[in-house]
């Protein structure tokens, strides 16, 4: 993970199902090559491009309960495997893609 303090605040999306607000999980897995459908109208195909461009699809083991789900962090180094984090709290649940909401989350030792 790049350097941070304590007030750091980052956003990914997950499915509202696999959101638990104020829980510590772990990154578990590099980039994967998968990313959930978006339904659009025909011709605007463009739009499912446009919606996960900056996103990548990690897996993240939650530290309580160790169930593993599904985690849409931004692109470009935000988290590495391994790295420790904790829920904050939902940011947007009307997103273009069925059941996904846009959550915060940090960094903790």
């Amino acid at each position: 993970m790049p350097p941070t303090n304590d007030s750091t605040v980052l956003r990914a999306r997950i499915y509202v199902f696999d959101y638990y607000p104020d829980a510590t999980f772990r990154v578990a897995s590099k980039p994967l090559a998968y990313k959930p459908a978006v339904q659009v109208q025909e011709g605007e195909s463009f739009l499912s491009e446009m919606y996960w461009s900056k996103y990548e699809t990690r897996v993240i083991r939650y530290e309580n309960t160790n169930k593993q789900v599904l985690f849409f962090p931004r692109k470009g180094g935000v988290v590495d495997t391994g790295d420790k984090c904790q829920m904050n709290r939902m940011k947007k649940t009307k997103e273009l893609a069925k059941g996904i909401i846009s959550i915060e989350f940090k960094p903790v030792k």
